[in-house]
């Protein structure tokens, strides 16, 4: 049984969503979104659409799976550092992303770089591209620990982009999907 706060904050959530697929013509985003919770567990996390965000969480918390959910490739550019290939085509020219960002059109909404710890002198040309370049996309940076960007120094763009973080399921998410002896024995 959902919570009258719950029920309040899906009933927000949608009504948010109808205002980009009209302003932006964005069209299914929150079909599309629905159509596929049926394949996995609805998180309790505010994601913040209409702004940049960090999204750090443990490895295995579903920080991607959730994110391609929101992010289809047809409207999001998605940057995924774990292939080794991308991450070593940005360490040598973090510049890259910056002249990809600009060429892209209008319909694409969102730039996500999936583990942005792989790279951090990505997050200055972010800073870039948000305070000078002004681009139309939000970006959504994923990562398993802020920590490890600050120890490294890191551009953490204060003021420019908001954190947010993905634990591990709970209870509420499993919603009786699963037994809780065979939680307490198997995970």
């Amino acid at each position: 049984m959902l919570t009258s706060g719950v029920m309040d904050y899906l009933q927000i959530l949608q009504y948010v969503i109808n205002l980009l697929t009209e302003s932006f013509k964005f069209p299914g985003l929150y079909s599309r979104f629905a159509s596929q919770l049926g394949g996995m567990f609805h998180r309790n996390i505010n994601i913040p659409i209409s702004r940049s965000f960090f999204l750090f969480g443990a490895r295995g918390t579903g920080k991607s799976t959730l994110l391609r959910e929101l992010f289809p490739k047809e409207l999001a550019l998605w940057i995924d550092l774990l292939d080794p290939v991308v991450e070593e085509a940005f360490a040598i020219d973090p510049g890259r992303l910056r002249r990809q960002v600009l060429a892209l059109p209008a319909s694409i909404s969102h730039v996500v770089i999936d583990e942005i710890q792989k790279a951090p002198p990505l997050l200055d040309v972010v800073h870039g591209l948000i305070e000078n370049d002004r681009v139309p996309q939000h970006f959504v940076l994923t990562g398993s620990s802020a920590r490890k960007l600050k120890a490294g120094g890191a551009n953490l763009l204060a003021g420019r982009a908001i954190v947010r973080h993905l634990f591990p399921l709970f209870d509420s998410e499993i919603d009786g999907a699963q037994e809780i002896e065979s939680t307490l024995r198997w995970g």
